[in-house]
């Protein structure tokens, strides 16, 4: 597949469509056939196809009031989870077109991720040094804060494949942490990188990752 989250017109293996945002920030796939982009505007737009790209359907989703900033698809179900600068993260369930829950925050989310079976949302905040646990399948939606160790903002938190419970955090002046969620601890830390962390890629079998906008490799 080809994407490009910089040009008006997105082509997906040799199908394009005239997006009605502005701009693009972002897109992502799930294994469910769904191709979903983040635009200008306070709703999401949807692509999905599944054998043929030439039969693609198109649908938005509505429910944030302010753009969308940042998206996850959980492995597990067909559930989506955007980011919005209305300060809410919000999970829909694509196949009935539908948000089932609504997270609201103290400011603008980062970056999130789902751990421990899909059952916890990992998040970061915009203006924040820390990272927050959110049981979003309670209906107490109980939040935890985990122990505060980046000094400086972070911009990503990825779930790493294998286990559960680990996620790989990463903060602007450069610095990555692995962390043990269940047991509220740091595993390791990598403050090699050269750059600002505002990429994480894992591995599948969560050995190794690329990190920072020259992506160097590290080993977990």
């Amino acid at each position: 597949f080809f994407f490009s989250s910089r040009r008006r017109h997105t082509r997906c293996s040799g199908v394009s469509w005239a997006r009605r945002c502005v701009q693009e920030t972002g897109i992502t796939v799930s294994q469910f056939g769904f191709c979903l982009g983040i635009g200008s505007k306070p709703y999401l737009q949807v692509i999905q196809f599944k054998s043929q790209f030439n039969q693609a359907k198109e649908f938005e989703l509505y429910g944030h009031q302010a753009s969308v900033n940042s998206l996850y698809v959980s492995q597990k179900d067909q559930t989506l989870f955007s980011g919005s600068y209305d300060q809410t993260i919000r999970q829909w369930n694509l196949q009935s077109r539908q948000c089932i829950t609504t997270i609201t925050l103290e400011s603008m989310p980062s970056s999130f991720c789902l751990i421990s079976l899909d059952s916890v949302l990992a998040y970061s905040l915009t203006n924040q040094n820390v990272i927050y646990l959110n049981n979003f399948t309670n209906k107490g939606q109980q939040t935890i804060q985990l122990p505060q160790y980046h000094d400086s903002l972070i911009r990503q938190v990825v779930s790493v494949p294998q286990n559960q419970h680990f996620l790989l955090s990463g903060s602007i002046n450069g610095v990555a942490a692995l962390w043990d969620t269940q047991q509220k601890t740091v595993l390791a830390i990598f403050d090699q990188i050269k750059s600002s962390i505002t990429k994480i890629i894992i591995s599948s079998d969560g050995v190794s990752a690329f990190i920072g906008y020259d992506l160097s490799l590290i080993h977990i």
